[in-house]
C-alpha cells in the first residue's frame, strides 16, 4: 500500500473544464462606435454593469482563464450637434445590453471584449442618437477586491466543536 504523502505527491487534482458561474460587475470604460459612413468614433465612458459570467479553464487548473458575460447597464451617453439632434451638448440615459470574452491572467483581474448596444429611453427618443440600437465595441477591465490578500494573511480555518 502507497502512503498517502506520496500519493499527493504523485497525483495531480482534476477539475471539471466548466468552472461555473458568478454574478458581478464590470466596467466598459472604453467603446468604438461605427459612424456608417465607414469611420469610427471612440467614448470613454465609466459606467458599471451588471453581469453573469461563465467561467472555463483546464482540466488541471482550479480557476478559469477565459470567462463569456452577459450583462446590462444603464449607461449615460454623451449627446452633441455632431451625433444627434440636440441644439447644445448634453447626457441622455441609455439602457445597456452586451456580451463578451474575458481572459483571466490571474484570479483576481481580467480584461476583455465586449459587444454590445446602447438603447435610449422613452424621453430622447425623438432625438435621432446616431448610434441608438447600433452595435458598439468595447474593450472591459475587472479587478476583484475580495479575492486579494496580502502576503502575511490566511485563510480562515474551520472550528474545531
Amino acid at each position: 500500500m502507497m502512503p498517502k504523502d506520496i500519493f499527493v505527491q504523485l497525483v495531480k487534482p482534476l477539475y471539471r473544464r466548466y468552472k461555473g458561474a458568478t454574478m458581478g460587475a464590470y466596467t466598459i470604460p472604453f467603446r468604438l462606435r461605427g459612424t456608417g459612413g465607414g469611420g469610427f468614433d471612440f467614448e470613454s465612458n465609466l459606467s458599471l454593469q451588471a453581469n453573469v459570467v461563465f467561467g472555463f479553464g483546464k482540466q488541471d487548473q482550479a480557476h478559469s482563464w477565459l470567462n463569456a458575460s452577459i450583462g446590462i447597464d444603464l449607461t449615460g451617453v454623451q449627446l452633441n450637434t455632431k451625433n444627434s439632434d440636440v441644439t447644445e451638448a448634453r447626457t441622455a440615459s441609455a439602457f445597456t445590453a452586451s456580451a463578451g470574452l474575458l481572459l483571466k491572467p490571474a484570479p483576481f483581474a481580467n480584461i476583455g471584449v465586449f459587444l454590445g448596444t446602447d438603447l435610449l429611453g422613452k424621453n430622447d427618443s425623438e432625438i435621432n442618437w446616431a448610434y441608438n440600437r447600433k452595435p458598439w465595441i468595447g474593450l472591459g477591465i475587472n479587478i476583484s477586491f475580495n479575492q486579494i490578500k496580502s502576503p502575511g494573511s490566511q485563510k480562515p480555518t474551520e472550528q474545531e466543536d
